[in-house]
């Protein structure tokens, strides 16, 4: 049924964020990938009501999050990732950063943030990531995580800065646009980095130094994109941006 697989694709996505069990999984020949993948093209029935959709949605967005996960355990280069799975994985970041649930589930923002670094490997998956004002969703992360210092924010805000960091080196319009909203005033406010000289803050903050990452008159502070409004007219080009939150409970 469509709840089973929910969850056990919910269960995989939670089994591939630690590096063994995802090792595994990706070199399972129970062709564990596969079936993932069958499930990352599948796309809501146009028939079904609102929150068979969202369910559909977010198991599909989860199970491209579980194979971003695998595959960077395993090594193996990156993969684009189709649009519209993309805006389901940003908004059940979105959806995880404001606290509220969707398709009956929410995440733990360390938990829906772990798969971008992976994803941000990709330079489409970036450009999608800009569309869907990802830098700003990110930035919000590193803000927080001044303001709270508990585990569950600083390993969110780690997967944030890794995130930006390889959107900056993937795309040089991403640097812009992290300047245009002072990540370096957020990034120099984290606990050690304005001193950091190494890791992910002082390479991302080297980055945004370069002038190439310096903002051009075309860059504005234009918030994060609304992409509930924009979902229903999406899904029929796929390029649906609808908010999921994933059929995985709170870790």
């Amino acid at each position: 049924s469509a709840h089973v697989k929910t969850c056990v694709v919910g269960a995989l996505n939670a089994m591939s964020r630690a590096t063994p069990a995802a090792k595994a999984l990706h070199s399972s020949s129970a062709g564990v990938e596969g079936v993932l993948s069958g499930i990352v093209k599948e796309k809501a029935n146009p028939d079904s009501n609102s929150d068979d959709k969202d369910r559909q949605r977010a198991t599909c967005a989860a199970a491209a999050m579980a194979l971003a996960n695998m595959r960077k355990a395993s090594g193996s280069p990156p993969e684009a990732v189709e649009k519209r799975v993309v805006g389901i994985i940003g908004s059940i970041c979105a959806a995880a950063v404001d606290g509220v649930a969707f398709g009956g589930a929410r995440y733990q923002i360390s938990a829906a943030l772990y798969c971008l670094p992976a994803l941000a490997d990709d330079a489409q998956n970036v450009a999608t990531f800009l569309e869907k004002g990802m830098v700003e969703l990110l930035l919000s992360v590193v803000r927080d995580q001044v303001r709270d210092q508990g585990s569950q924010g600083t390993d969110a805000a780690t997967f944030a800065v890794r995130t930006l960091l390889r959107m900056a080196k993937v795309n040089g319009e991403a640097a812009q646009r992290m300047n245009v909203f002072k990540a370096k005033e957020a990034l120099g406010a984290m606990p050690g980095g304005a001193s950091s000289k190494r890791g992910d803050v002082a390479q991302l903050l080297k980055l945004l130094d370069a002038p190439a990452a310096q903002p051009t008159g075309g860059a504005e502070e234009d918030g994060r994109e609304e992409d509930e409004d924009d979902s229903e007219d999406d899904e029929d080009d796929e390029g649906d941006d609808e908010d999921e939150d994933e059929d995985e409970s709170e870790e």
